[in-house]
């Protein structure tokens, strides 16, 4: 057995939202069923969240990703796991029709989420496909930036520009600069500040915050979180305007890179850059000028 379920699938996670429909099988033969999340630790075999919007039965329920993870190492009888889940939903919530959010490809073979590279054949319908961005720790090096970002890092170091994990006290004003770049881009962060901090006191091994200083001003900033054991993800960075020319997320993403190395993750994952499919060229080239790799994080759907 797995000794924790992933963050998106934890009970402490799990009991913060509203409207959360949580999904169990007790053993490989038995059906599914709706649980709490108290119980999600008695010894739960196969686990899934979602949201019921309209006559939709939609994974997650509020995550990066959804799907099933399996509380159990590898397990190769997957036939009745879907289909059984299929013929529930109907019955239990009158939907008719289900949708997931897949992981990203890279997490495919990850403990406890190897069932989600078959969903797309019984899910038949692709809704999206998003690009996903990720560096393989254990091959990349600063070798792998694109020449450009080379300079741009020995020129920070040079100038005093520096990284580093940030402590509570900070978070505040990293969160204000992730605000301030969301508005000029005409949107909100997907989280509040108060919500931020709930999460890092409540999973301090899980989220971390980091930092790039210049001399004591605090000029880029970024949100990561333990996603799978396997999994670093970072869920929101961003650098003040007038002070871009530095590229200080450039010095950011190294300090994650060696603390994710440092803390035996495989992945470094740097999200999409797509939206429903909807493919950001700028933030495609900024990802791949970073060393990383594309893999496909799919949207599928059925209808019951």
């Amino acid at each position: 057995m797995l000794n924790t379920n992933p963050v998106f699938w934890s009970s402490g996670y799990l009991s913060k939202k509203k409207d959360l429909k949580l999904l169990a099988m007790k053993s490989p033969l038995s059906d599914w069923g709706e649980i709490s999340p108290k119980e999600v630790n008695t010894n739960v075999f196969a686990l899934m969240t979602g949201e019921i919007n309209g006559d939709s039965f939609i994974s997650p329920h509020s995550a990066t990703f959804g799907g099933i993870h399996l509380n159990q190492d590898y397990i190769k009888e997957y036939d009745l796991i879907i289909p059984k889940l299929v013929h529930f939903l109907p019955s239990k919530f009158e939907v008719k029709k289900l949708s997931v959010l897949l992981p990203s490809s890279h997490l495919y073979e990850s403990v406890g989420l190897e069932i989600n590279s078959i969903f797309p054949a019984y899910l038949k319908k692709n809704v999206f496909i998003d690009r996903n961005f990720v560096i393989k720790l254990k091959i990349w090096s600063e070798s792998d930036l694109s020449k450009g970002n080379r300079k741009k890092l020995r020129q920070s170091r040079e100038g005093g520009i520096f990284s580093s994990q940030l402590d509570s006290s900070e978070i505040p004003n990293a969160y204000s600069i992730i605000e301030e770049n969301r508005k000029r881009l005409g949107v909100i962060p997907s989280i509040s500040l108060n919500e931020l901090l709930d999460l890092v006191v409540s999973f301090p091994k899980l989220y971390k915050v980091f930092g790039t200083y210049y001399k004591s001003e605090l000029i880029a900033a970024a949100i990561v979180v333990e996603t799978h054991p396997e999994n670093n993800y970072v869920y929101m960075w961003a650098e003040k305007l007038e002070y871009r020319n530095f590229s200080p997320v450039v010095s950011i993403f190294k300090k994650i890179v060696e603390y994710s190395q440092d803390n035996g993750y495989k992945f470094l994952d740097l999200g999409t850059s797509s939206s429903k499919g909807k493919t950001i060229e700028g933030l495609v080239r900024f990802k791949l000028n970073l060393g990383a790799m594309e893999y496909e994080k799919l949207m599928v759907s059925t209808n019951l």
